[in-house]
């Protein structure tokens, strides 16, 4: 029924009423309360009873929303999942293996040749080139099993095999990681006396250099790869891969409990070319490396040993952009330490005083780590000094 006009213009007078019709307009049109509107003195219409209000029902707009929010949640869990798989595919595990994995790491080809192989550049999975990376391997196992004639070695050395030797070695039954079989290896005793240390951590042992026996291989299956890495745990998928690889190509060596030099050496270059495959830490690809100097500098090869440091200090400055620290047992601090004074031993002075500089300007490392503090800084100061004499003979000469 249509109300005057004068009689609507009264009920707009009454902010009870103007409320009550904007909480309709507000909610679309539906009245969430219902007041008695007030009879106008000049109307006989029957006042109507205000009736209970209604339970509210949700609108569809927020049905609508809450399903949006869902859809944007999964939406994002996918996202999240989806740049997670693309990681570990694009990047080799960067934790310690002797930590079980969240993921297990994807193998991948290797990404350089060890020194002396003149291969093809290798590609990018196992499966690409498997021909080219077993003939890598195989010719580093042939040298191994040749009985070539021994390197010279330094006076007041004792030579494997000697009766001073057996004092310091122990042959033990370990199993192998790959193939699960049980595998003769050779491990130094601790009863070594330690004689001198260089700056770069190489310490001369008296009767034996134990950096010969450093890798452990298997005898069954040729895996090689450093004690602790050989011990540690190894993902099922990684493992697995390995596996497939090994047995279609003859890996197997004789078991030999008195190494040489160049024994040694090949089986480091065997366990970079493993790290490659498996876990490809730059940290551990650079520890390999140098020690692959230190006993060249046993024997007194001063070329290969050079090239060796090298790659050791460019491995170790890699290290140090993608690795987070710890890696095993070795602190950024000894990272950063060894690096520069890698460099520095190779006269690269500059590259030295970059990385050396960084540990001289934590003052924190004087009560940390003391000694690898005073040695940089003893170093800093000798490159110092070194600078003054070189700028002093060129202003001699000018």
């Amino acid at each position: 029924m249509s109300m005057q006009k004068e009689e609507l213009l009264q009920l707009l007078h009454d902010p009870d009423v103007c409320r009550e019709i904007f909480e309709i307009v507000r909610h679309g049109g539906k009245p969430v309360v219902q007041a008695k509107a007030p009879v106008p003195a000049a109307s006989s219409e029957k006042t109507v009873a205000a009736k209970s209000k209604p339970a509210e029902k949700p609108s569809k707009d927020v049905h609508n929303k809450a399903y949006l929010d869902q859809d944007r949640i999964a939406a994002l869990k996918d996202r999240v999942r989806n740049a997670i798989a693309r990681k570990n595919s694009e990047q080799a595990n960067d934790e310690d293996v002797a930590a079980i994995p969240e993921q297990e790491p994807a193998l991948e080809f290797p990404a350089a040749e060890p020194e002396g192989l003149a291969v093809e550049e290798p590609k990018s999975a196992i499966s690409a080139d498997s021909g080219n990376l077993s003939s890598k391997l195989q010719l580093l196992r042939n040298r191994v099993q040749q009985d070539g004639e021994k390197q010279d070695i330094p006076s007041g050395y004792q030579p494997a095999g000697s009766a001073s030797q057996e004092k310091y070695t122990i042959v033990l039954e370990r199993k192998c990681p790959v193939c699960e079989q049980e595998t003769r290896v050779v491990k130094c005793k601790s009863r070594m006396v330690a004689e001198t240390k260089d700056l770069d951590l190489c310490v001369h042992y008296k009767g034996i250099n134990p950096y010969l026996y450093t890798v452990w291989t298997c005898e069954h299956c040729g895996f090689a790869a450093e004690e602790s890495k050989f011990l540690a745990y190894m993902p099922n998928k990684t493992r697995e891969k390995l596996k497939e690889f090994l047995e279609s190509v003859d890996m197997t060596m004789e078991f030999k409990e008195e190494r040489s030099a160049a024994d040694a050496i090949s089986l480091c270059e065997m366990a970079i070319l493993y790290s490659e495959l498996t876990d490809n830490s730059p940290n551990r690809q650079a520890g390999l490396h140098l020690k692959i100097a230190w006993i060249c500098r046993y024997i007194g090869e001063k070329e290969k040993e050079r090239r060796s440091m090298q790659r050791a200090a460019e491995l170790y400055a890699l290290s140090l952009e993608t690795e987070r620290y710890p890696v095993g047992k070795m602190s950024d601090n000894t990272a950063l330490y060894l690096t520069g004074v890698l460099y520095f031993m190779l006269n690269q002075l500059d590259e030295a005083t970059k990385h050396l500089s960084r540990i001289i300007g934590d003052q924190s490392l004087r009560v940390s780590a003391p000694k690898i503090y005073e040695k940089a800084r003893d170093i800093w100061q000798d490159i110092k000094e070194m600078r003054k004499a070189s700028k002093a003979v060129e202003d001699a000469k000018s």
